[in-house]
């Protein structure tokens, strides 16, 4: 794990890996990398590399990243909203239905608006699940 969050952190390593080291340490359930891999979604321009990151946070599933998930319903690419939207819904608490709602009130993109929708919808229905 030290190297897959290591490769995570070098700028000079390959986007390809890095976004791969992401996923990796999400899939292992590598929750001290949790920091690193938020990281990765706050600090790096490069747009695919935000959604490898954002889909490992939702892998992962811990609540403490859905501050900067929130965030990113307001990023510029409709592909990193999208996918902001669908990893909250994998972690997402009743706490996130808020600012969700505002979301989707403001959100023009189609294809964004029917997954903040979703979303809204999956969390709703786990909150009365009592999940």
């Amino acid at each position: 794990m030290p190297l897959l969050r290591a490769l995570l952190r070098d700028p000079q390593a390959k986007d390809f890996l890095r976004g791969q080291c992401a996923l990796s340490l999400a899939q292992m359930h590598a929750t001290e990398a949790l920091e690193d891999i938020v990281a990765q979604v706050q600090q790096d321009s490069l747009y695919y590399l935000k959604i490898d990151a954002i889909r490992a946070l939702g892998t992962m599933g811990d609540a403490r990243a859905q501050p900067v998930l929130l965030d990113c319903l307001r990023h510029a690419h409709p592909r990193v909203r999208d996918e902001a939207a669908e990893a909250l819904t994998q972690m997402g608490t009743a706490s996130v239905l808020p600012a969700l709602r505002e979301r989707l009130s403001a959100e023009k993109d189609v294809s964004v608006r029917g997954r903040i929708n979703w979303a809204i919808g999956e969390i709703e229905r786990r909150a009365k699940r009592g999940r």
